[in-house]
């Protein structure tokens, strides 16, 4: 009896210990759990960065500006009348096309046919006259030189020379006079046929009729706008871009531009002209396209998208934009070393699309750059690498899920 009772003392004994030391044991494996996983602040309780990085390796980039934009006409032209007078008729419609030299409005011109029968008449008798003066005056020339010749032989005396010459100047006057006076009336004939032509108002250019504000019947005069026409071969596209990208936007680039309209077409033009300054209130600058529209479907009104293609490279070091790192004004990048340390890299960058931007210097091929957990990092702290795959982070082809690190920077 006594023996059986050591031997279940042994048991107990022996069960104790083990318990004892299978508790210990969970307590250390939670300390080592503990110790791997990050804290709020984004390092494990050890101390070592938790970050997530993308391995640096050529891509294609390409940077555009986007902007809203409106067609325009490339010449617009308010059509008045070059006299005054009474509409008789408009013979045109908005939205109607129409060509240089068409007519388009027909004035009153019954006071200006009138006018020019009137001149008609008023140079019919001016010639009339001038030719009889005409004919005197060689009378008096004929009369002038006779009396010359009795002059010196002494037939007549100074006096009646000197009437006869007297005669002549007479006449060479009023022929001089009525030619002034057909000339005159020949000018006034002119003007009054310009006037006549100017009751038919003709297009000045080809183009689309926009608006027509008058009606037939009206006394109009040649302030008044008849028509307005715009010209639509080319047309202007016309938008504002901010001034921290008018250095970009170089007279003679590539614009693009699309609209609802026209929804699976492209329209391709070159940025043609810039306004003179800014606009004071928003501080945008004035740009404008030209784009051709033989065919006429680009209307002025319309709104669309244009984009300016800024430049692009086929194989850039390109990184998140949120990857770069201020420092003391300057841009940088974290770089994991092959040991596994942080290192606060100055970089220049050049193209920028959406959410990516091109590193021109500082980065080589290959490097593992810091794009996760950049902002808590000081130069010289060694990380840890997060497995992007499993919390969701952007694809590493060079990262090692977490795994420690060799001399030569891969997992061991």
């Amino acid at each position: 009896m006594k023996k059986l009772k050591k031997t279940v003392a042994i048991v107990l004994a022996i069960a104790l210990v083990g318990f004892t030391g299978y508790k210990v044991k969970q307590k250390l494996d939670a300390r080592a759990q503990l110790a791997q996983k990050p804290s709020a602040s984004g390092r494990s309780t050890t101390g070592t960065a938790m970050v997530k990085t993308l391995k640096v390796a050529p891509e294609p980039i390409k940077e555009t500006l986007r902007m809203v934009a409106e067609i325009t006409a490339e010449t617009e032209v308010a059509v008045q009348p070059r006299i005054n007078g009474r509409l008789l008729q408009l013979m045109v419609e908005e939205g109607d096309r129409v060509k240089a030299g068409q007519v388009l409005a027909v004035l009153d011109d019954e006071e200006i046919q009138i006018q020019l029968r009137q001149n008609e008449a008023t140079i019919a008798t001016v010639k009339a006259n001038l030719n009889k003066a005409e004919r005197d005056l060689i009378q008096a020339k004929t009369e002038l030189d006779r009396y010359r010749a009795l002059l010196d032989k002494k037939y007549v005396s100074q006096r009646d020379y000197d009437n006869v010459e007297t005669a002549y100047l007479a006449a060479k006057t009023s022929v001089e006079n009525y030619r002034s006076q057909l000339a005159t009336a020949e000018n006034t004939y002119q003007l009054t046929k310009i006037q006549l032509n100017h009751t038919k108002v003709v297009a000045p250019i080809s183009g689309i009729v926009l608006s027509k504000p008058v009606t037939a019947g009206i006394n109009v005069t040649t302030g008044t706008t008849l028509v307005t026409i715009a010209s639509l071969d080319p047309v202007k596209l016309k938008f504002n871009i901010d001034q921290r990208d008018t250095a970009k936007a170089r007279k003679g680039l590539p614009v693009t531009f699309t609209t609802d309209v026209f929804p699976d077409e492209l329209f391709v033009g070159y940025i043609h002209d810039a306004s003179p300054g800014y606009d004071t209130k928003t501080r945008t600058l004035s740009l404008s396209v030209l784009l051709p529209n033989g065919n006429g479907r680009l209307l002025p009104g319309m709104f669309g998208t244009v984009e300016i293609a800024i430049g692009e490279n086929s194989r850039a070091l390109v990184v998140p934009q949120e990857a770069i790192v201020k420092r003391e004004g300057r841009s940088g990048l974290f770089v994991v070393t092959r040991d596994g340390i942080a290192r606060w890299q100055p970089v220049t960058t050049g193209l920028a699309a959406e959410d990516r931007i091109e590193i021109t210097s500082g980065i080589a091929e290959g490097d593992l750059v810091v794009v996760v957990g950049q902002n808590r990092l000081r130069d010289g702290d060694p990380v840890q690498l997060l497995d992007n795959r499993r919390s969701g982070g952007p694809q590493n082809q060079g990262q090692n899920g977490g795994k420690p690190m060799n001399e030569r920077g891969g997992p061991r």
